[in-house]
């Protein structure tokens, strides 16, 4: 079919009756496999050399950007190599920038930075301030994607101010546009919101819809960032109807994905699905692989909190598909890491098996270590609940020769308790508690539910081997309690999987101990609670309070919004945590701050107490 169709477009342009399709020229050189096939096919085509054609392949190129970040980089090469050679200098400029922006998308930053060398060889390209300002512009955000953070706040903030200086406003605004996107992912919302508050004063009356559109996108996300959520559906509807009238079929869907993952942080679930799933059937239209997986991964990740692993077990398969069709190697391990959690909660053993082998085998090509001794971690704890015991073993060694001279206490929690359980099968109970108590030491100040819960059932084991019943039944009293206090749809952290199959054993193996002592009624209790998933939601605790003064209202509508807070905090430990760099690991410790400050807050409201003076947590 493909044959027959590339036959079709070589008749077409071939045909004598009426000018060119500069479309048709681009079709043709296109359906042609390599650059030097397609160089050799656009040479054929030189009466219709011109700037047209140079935009049609820019155009051509942006339209890939989503579908084949790799496909968008190599048209936009040919169309820089035509402007080339007929002397298009603004031509040039405009597809090297789109290869900047495909390169970027494909997460290749490294060569993202050489088209922008590449632009700065053109005539002319550092003549004044003002040229080396535009490409600096260009430069900020494949210096963001390096991790050079710094350098790109300063070349970013530099270049504002020759554009400033200049009265160049359409230069001034982009520029805080990307400044503000920079605020925003480097976790300071706050001074994002102060650049869109700059860019509204500068806009004029008859700007584009699209850039309105823009800004008022931009600033939801970052109010969202500031849990100022209601404030944030302004903007998102706002932007919507904003660019919906400007016919922008894809910024719409993009921020119905935004809103939509904006519902999720909240626990909006259902909201969220439908916005997903409204961006979904946009992006398929566009062909747009990247999007799609992203939704798709999303999907997964709320079919997650809402125990249904089925689900997302197919659906993290298909996100993996769609990143393989776009050539994103990272994104499809994060998907093939989602998956194997769906499997392992599904108890498709074999599955998560393999899912985390690819994820491991792409994290090693990436060069990302840390993230790699993470899937050997979850790896050892499969083979370990086989009794595969030399197997894990191996794996949790490989894991930790990964790991850096100095990690953090994290970094190194599941290869320790790995190694306590597999104490605890070879009856070391006495290595077993050692190795838990100085997990929990080294742990205290850091706040991941899933390590008291998994650290205190391994303990309780433990002591149970030993005969030590009373320190067994206190140890898994302890666990119990924890569970109790993370229920109600609060996503646990990126260890979810394990999170909940520890709730599961620690109920399982308290009711065994129970039964063994005696004590039924207590055992009983405890069976209830498993059947009732993770305990009581901390809202159904809310305390009986007279509701004729308005006092029960104002209380219940507070912990709505704590809770929603709580959500999002989770939420971005979860995502930030498969971040390798010391930019991940701020905003991680900075989230699970700001999440046990938020419990502390409910539990008081939960009591009946009054609360304590509201601080800023993450807003």
């Amino acid at each position: 079919m493909a044959e027959v169709r590339n036959q079709h477009v070589s008749r077409e342009v071939e045909a004598p009756d009426g000018p060119l399709s500069v479309r048709a020229v681009v079709a043709d050189v296109t359906s042609v496999v390599g650059y030097r096939a397609r160089t050799l096919r656009l040479s054929t085509h030189r009466p219709s050399f011109g700037g047209d054609l140079v935009s049609e392949f820019r155009a051509r190129a942006q339209t890939e950007i989503g579908r084949d970040p790799r496909e968008a980089e190599d048209i936009a090469r040919l169309g820089a190599r035509l402007a080339t050679t007929i002397r298009d200098a603004p031509g040039r400029h405009a597809c090297l920038s789109t290869r900047v922006e495909a390169a970027l998308v494909g997460g290749r930053s490294l060569a993202a930075l050489r088209y922008v060398d590449m632009l700065e060889t053109a005539p002319f390209a550092r003549s004044n301030e003002l040229q080396a300002a535009r490409l600096d512009a260009l430069r900020v955000d494949a210096l963001f994607e390096l991790e050079r953070d710094d350098e790109a706040c300063e070349i970013g903030a530099a270049a504002l101010a020759v554009f400033e200086g200049a009265c160049d406003v359409p230069g001034a605004i982009a520029m805080r546009m990307r400044l503000a996107a920079l605020a925003h992912r480097l976790e300071r919302p706050r001074e994002a919101l102060r650049h869109y508050a700059s860019v509204d004063r500068r806009l004029q009356d008859d700007a584009p819809l699209v850039a309105r559109g823009a800004l008022a996108a931009g600033r939801a996300n970052a109010l969202v960032a500031c849990h100022r959520f209601r404030a944030a559906e302004r903007q998102f509807a706002r932007a919507r109807a904003i660019l919906d009238d400007a016919g922008c079929e894809r910024e719409v869907a993009n921020v119905d994905r935004d809103h939509a993952h904006a519902d999720a942080l909240r626990g909006r679930y259902g909201d969220a699905l439908r916005r997903y799933s409204r961006a979904h059937a946009t992006f398929e239209r566009l062909h747009d692989e990247r999007s799609l997986g992203l939704i798709l991964l999303d999907r997964a990740e709320i079919h997650l909190h809402l125990n249904l692993p089925a689900d997302a077990f197919d659906l993290a398969g298909q996100a993996e598909a769609h990143f393989r069709g776009a050539g994103l190697e990272r994104e499809r391990a994060w998907a093939a890491d989602v998956g194997a959690d769906a499997a392992t909660l599904c108890g498709r053993l074999r599955e998560a098996w393999t899912l985390l082998v690819r994820a491991e085998s792409i994290y090693e090509r990436l060069g990302l270590s840390e993230l790699r001794a993470r899937a050997l971690v979850r790896r050892a704890g499969l083979a370990e609940g086989e009794q595969r015991v030399e197997t894990a073993r191996t794996l949790v060694d490989e894991a930790e020769s990964l790991l850096p001279a100095e990690p953090l206490p994290l970094a190194t929690v599941g290869v320790r308790l790995v190694r306590a359980r597999l104490d605890l099968s070879e009856g070391n109970t006495a290595t077993a508690i050692e190795r838990v108590r100085a997990v929990l030491r080294d742990c205290q100040h850091v706040h991941a539910p899933w390590i008291s819960v998994e650290s205190q059932r391994i303990m309780a084991g433990a002591f149970a081997r030993s005969g030590e019943v009373a320190k067994a039944i206190r140890a898994y009293e302890s666990a119990v309690d924890h569970l109790a206090c993370h229920g109600g749809g609060i996503p646990p952290d990126e260890f979810m999987a394990a999170f909940i199959a520890s709730r599961a054993a620690v109920y399982a193996e308290f009711g065994e101990l129970l039964l063994s002592e005696g004590r039924v009624q207590r055992a009983f209790q405890i069976a209830e609670h498993a059947q009732c998933g993770a305990g009581v939601d901390v809202l159904a605790r809310l305390p009986a309070i007279d509701t004729v003064n308005g006092e029960g209202h104002a209380t219940a509508a507070r912990l709505r919004h704590l809770h929603e807070r709580l959500n999002a905090a989770y939420w971005r430990v979860a995502r930030r945590s498969r971040d390798a760099d010391l930019r991940g690991v701020r905003v991680v410790c900075a989230a699970r701050g700001q999440a046990a400050e938020l419990e502390k807050e409910m539990t008081r409201l939960c009591a009946g107490e009054n609360p304590a003076p509201r601080r800023a947590v993450g807003r």
